[in-house]
């Protein structure tokens, strides 16, 4: 059955005339100011290019470019046979800046993965609390999966993936899990991406397992444990990664290191 668009009334106050029409950022604010002062819901349809043109005061074609910039943001969607809709809130806009932003410096991506450990760390409590003997069997398989991958001489980062992000799934905090598919693509974006491919090791296998272990037995300080550990491998490469490129910015072009009080060892 079709879900019914709602239309709602236009107030005076909520769209207010543009006096510059070329201002598409002025218009953009508008129409935000719009959505929340009428409480608009995701799936509530906007009104039209037309009717905002007119309330506005400005052109189609300006409605349209705000209306673009409102689509990139993730706040509305365009729908066949409704229009414009209002969208429900998700990342996707912040991940597409964040992937590109960051992916060239190796402090980011430390930053970023001091930010996953912290959502592991705080969110350890609502996994112990929501797990299922349903969720506990999934992530076996996931982890029966990784070790025939290993055992095959594959990679594994789709189950990796697919363990971590079922584990905020048992959070039961959608919020949660956007912000770790953040952290995920940004590490995974990186200019670099062999450095953040999981190790070929079979103490990977053992690492997951644990995690699962820890769950199995509400143990949420062991669970914390594990979670935690599973970043040495990865914390040990990025160390070595920073430290090789702060030795670099110290080193001149021709791979001496500068002199300590100018150019060639005299003053300026």
């Amino acid at each position: 059955m079709r879900k019914q668009v709602i239309t709602h009334p236009i107030s005076a106050q909520a769209l207010r005339p543009v006096a510059d029409q070329s201002l598409n950022t002025v218009i953009g604010d508008r129409l935000k100011d719009f959505i929340l002062r009428e409480k608009l819901r995701p799936g509530d349809k906007l009104p039209t290019e037309g009717v905002l043109a007119e309330r506005l005061q400005v052109s189609r074609t300006a409605i349209r470019e705000a209306m673009r910039g409102l689509e990139a943001l993730g706040m509305v969607e365009a729908r066949q046979g409704s229009g414009r809709v209002v969208r429900d809130f998700n990342f996707d806009a912040i991940l597409d800046s964040l992937t590109y932003g960051m992916v060239f410096h190796s402090h980011t991506i430390r930053q970023v993965t001091e930010v996953r450990k912290a959502l592991d760390a705080f969110f350890v409590d609502h996994m112990v609390a929501n797990v299922t003997d349903a969720d506990l069997t999934a992530l076996d398989d996931l982890v029966l999966d990784i070790q025939r991958l290993l055992r095959d001489g594959k990679t594994y980062e789709d189950d990796d993936y697919a363990f971590h992000r079922r584990l905020f799934e048992i959070a039961g905090n959608p919020l949660a899990v956007q912000l770790f598919r953040i952290t995920w693509e940004v590490r995974m974006s990186t200019g670099d991406p062999t450095f953040w491919q999981p190790p070929r090791s079979r103490s990977e296998v053992a690492i997951h397992a644990n995690i699962v272990k820890a769950l199995r037995a509400r143990d949420a300080a062991a669970t914390r444990m594990a979670m935690l550990a599973h970043y040495a491998y990865t914390d040990g490469l990025l160390a070595k990664k920073l430290a090789a490129e702060a030795a670099g910015m110290r080193e001149t072009p021709s791979g001496r290191k500068p002199a300590r009080n100018g150019t060639n060892g005299k003053h300026a």
